[in-house]
């Protein structure tokens, strides 16, 4: 995809740019949201029979981003009125029609516009549980060759392949994490990344704990670990040197998502082989879910996850649920055909899986 390819996204009618759009990226399917909105729906597929039930790309048009800056985009994306808009839209739509990504385009341009001299620019947001947040948000000029990247990703041929499509009921949702997060190819990347990631989930339960109603989730799992494992443990360390309930809590969601990850990508992998020409029947992996692709062999963490999916939002805090939210995206948008063997030519040196976490803080 080249700057000249995208001149006829930049002007013209909403519908015939979100056309132009549709035919770039090889989806067969445009449509207005059929409960009606002001986005357009882009619908990835095989086909158009498929498409009707696949998870959509949401298309809007804001003439803010004509004049807003890369600074200036998040903070007026997660305002008052455009969460309300945006993310108001995501929570009140279901399989099929719930967006996995929407892809907003400046309005207003001259129709004589050229990407060249357009200075407005193209903002995807990656929703999730809990509010947006800047982190979800990303902005590119149209002359970048970022954008032109992000948006080869998310052509269809790209989207098909089979590690990259997965199915939940009769509904395809299409991994589009990897368009939005850089893609983690080995072991030590991931290792990092994950680490990261824990520590904002360490930094997130003390609050969501001191919130919380004694008997609540949280003080309940607290007093099982300290009645089954650790009697002295607290909720939050007394000094760095001190392990915690946050910290235990933290590195076990991250180690246990990414064992739910691997076990439904190795699952998924050989039901591929075994139904190479059948009707395939993945599911998709998210925190309603992760719990069932977790090991019989070890029913402690299916349990917590299995709690863990069952906790409404307003009880596990924004905060604890958008960075569990980050894992979820880091984990669907990894290489895990790569990581897996990379894992496997390290297996007899280390455990990285066991260690992401200290070898990060030490990194």
């Amino acid at each position: 995809m080249s700057a000249v390819g995208l001149q006829s996204v930049i002007s013209g009618t909403p519908a015939s740019r979100v056309e132009a759009l549709r035919q770039l990226l090889g989806y067969p399917l445009k449509q207005r949201d059929p409960e009606g909105s002001r986005f357009w729906f882009l619908r990835p597929g095989a086909d158009e029979v498929e498409a009707e039930n696949t998870c959509p790309i949401a298309v809007g048009f804001y003439a803010e981003l004509n004049h807003l800056g890369e600074d200036q985009i998040p903070q007026f994306l997660t305002a008052d009125e455009q969460q309300n808009e945006i993310y108001g839209h995501y929570i009140g739509r279901i399989v099929p029609n719930q967006p996995v990504m929407y892809l907003l385009l400046p309005d207003g341009e001259s129709p004589t516009a050229t990407v060249r001299d357009r200075s407005g620019r193209v903002a995807m947001i990656l929703p999730s549980e809990g509010k947006l947040r800047r982190r979800q948000i990303q902005s590119f000029g149209w002359t970048e060759q970022d954008l032109q990247a992000r948006l080869n990703r998310l052509r269809q041929t790209e989207l098909a392949r089979t590690d990259r499509m997965q199915e939940k009921a009769l509904s395809v949702i299409p991994l589009v994490e990897w368009a939005f997060y850089e893609p983690i190819k080995t072991a030590k990347e991931l290792a990092i990344k994950l680490a990261e990631v824990s520590r904002k989930i360490e930094q997130a339960i003390p609050t969501v704990y001191d919130a919380e109603r004694q008997g609540g989730y949280l003080h309940t799992l607290l007093e099982s670990f300290t009645r089954k494992l650790l009697p002295t443990l607290k909720p939050k360390p007394d000094n760095d040197k001190d392990y915690s309930f946050a910290d235990i809590y933290a590195q076990t969601i991250a180690y246990g998502l990414f064992t739910a990850r691997v076990f439904s990508y190795t699952d998924d992998e050989r039901r591929r082989q075994a139904e190479l020409n059948a009707e395939r029947k993945e599911t998709d992996f998210n925190r309603q879910n992760a719990w069932e692709r977790l090991p019989e062999t070890n029913p402690f963490l299916r349990r917590l996850f299995r709690d863990v999916s069952q906790q409404p939002v307003e009880e596990l805090g924004e905060d604890l649920v958008d960075a569990i939210a980050e894992v979820f995206s880091i984990l669907r948008a990894a290489k895990m055909d790569a990581i897996l063997a990379d894992f496997r030519a390290k297996m007899n040196r280390e455990d990285i899986v066991i260690r992401f976490y200290d070898r990060a803080n030490a990194s």
